[in-house]
């Protein structure tokens, strides 16, 4: 089997080989992944969707969204920035290839076409609410997951 790189390269792939991650987030996650010639191993947006986990690029963590706790991550560089799309016959892919710069990254000299401007209007205060206790059923949970 041979995959398709974001920059088109081919990547070989030889077998595929089942592991049990311990990624510190008090579970352990078991995928069947394919062992390719990569000089770099890659966890795919399948693996992320399928353990509901969030990545924060912001905060350099991993966030589990069904324990609610997240691990602390070391983003690395990457050499390539752009989406690679898959071909196909489809609208939406007719669509890609009609607007090819929607998949690319904007440049810092790229001339901007249009006049739109988002942005967020506030005009009151911030939305708060005071802590409170956790119902009785709900802190037993709690305290039996912090404890496993």
């Amino acid at each position: 089997m041979t995959l398709s790189a974001a920059n088109t390269s081919p990547i070989h792939v030889y077998t595929t080989q089942t592991l049990s991650l311990d990624l510190g987030l008090r579970r352990i996650f078991q995928w069947t992944f394919l062992v390719g010639n990569v000089s770099t191993p890659i966890i795919g947006a399948d693996f992320l969707y399928n353990f509901r986990l969030v990545p924060d690029i912001s905060k350099q963590a991993l966030l589990d969204s069904e324990t609610n706790i997240k691990c602390h991550c070391i983003l690395g560089n990457s050499r390539i920035h752009s989406i690679k799309t898959v071909s196909g016959d489809s609208v939406y892919h007719e669509l890609l290839r009609k607007f090819p710069d929607i998949t690319k990254p904007p440049r810092p000299d790229q001339e901007i076409k249009h006049s739109v401007v988002h942005y967020i209007e506030t005009n009151s205060r911030p939305v708060t609410a005071k802590a409170r206790r956790l119902a009785p059923d709900r802190l037993r949970i709690a305290k039996r997951n912090l404890r496993t």
